[in-house]
């Protein structure tokens, strides 16, 4: 997919948009007949996300912050 779009920025601040692996996997289940049951999860499944920001002059110098993710969670790295 290609596009443009307004950005949001606050405090000259700006979070990706869709990137954030933030949430919280429950694999608890209620107690029943199937409580031991596995989890089907999707295998082999691929994704790729690229964003490219291009900053006018009075943006620079910028920084970045966070780190690289690599976990797995219910099976998916």
């Amino acid at each position: 997919m290609d596009g443009s779009a307004r950005m949001v920025w606050k405090d000259r601040w700006y979070e990706t948009n869709g990137l954030g692996v933030g949430y919280e996997a429950r694999f608890n289940r209620d107690a029943g007949a199937n409580m031991q049951a596995p989890y089907a999860v999707p295998f082999p499944i691929y994704g790729r996300t690229s964003e490219t920001i291009l900053l006018p002059k009075s943006a620079l110098p910028f920084t970045t912050s966070g780190s690289g993710v690599d976990r797995v969670v219910g099976g998916i790295q």
